[in-house]
């Protein structure tokens, strides 16, 4: 039995302390991953962000990124933000995407997770398309192919 010794307060020593208390909070339920197009067709409940007046005057726009994580019940348990182009279009999908709501799942406790995917596009009129419906998503896609060679590129990366 080898024996090892280490000092208070060295990284050895917090190494091991965080690694006993994840093993003692380990998840009941599992995490069942979800297209994104699935997510949406199972939504009861369907929340798009408003565009923030502070990211229109900066002119800020682009995509944004949510995972949530819901119960079964259908209600979010825990929603993060991947990706946004400014502060207030992160704060604006975080709250969006905590309105969401699944049917519920009666079998298992299963917590489903998807990605919710919303384009900000500051044209005239400004405009926030959710992604995950298909229809959406064709709309931002001939937009975008109509206009200037850098949102070709968008387009194009969006065509999933």
């Amino acid at each position: 039995m080898a024996r090892h010794f280490l000092a208070p307060g060295t990284p050895g020593a917090i190494l091991l302390c965080l690694s006993v208390a994840c093993s003692a909070t380990r998840p009941t339920h599992k995490d069942l991953p979800v297209g994104y197009v699935l997510l949406f067709r199972e939504a009861r409940r369907i929340a798009v962000p408003v565009y923030p007046p502070e990211s229109l005057l900066e002119r800020n726009q682009g995509l944004a990124v949510a995972e949530v994580k819901f119960a079964p019940s259908g209600d979010p348990v825990a929603v993060g933000v991947l990706a946004a182009p400014d502060k207030f279009i992160r704060k604006a999908v975080y709250s969006s995407s905590m309105n969401w709501r699944l049917s519920p799942i009666t079998t298992g406790k299963w917590i489903r997770k998807g990605k919710l995917f919303f384009y900000f596009l500051s044209g005239n009129p400004p405009h926030v398309y959710l992604i995950n419906n298909p229809e959406e998503k064709q709309r931002l896609i001939a937009l975008m192919a109509n206009s200037n060679r850098h949102t070709k590129c968008i387009a194009y990366s969006l065509n999933l």
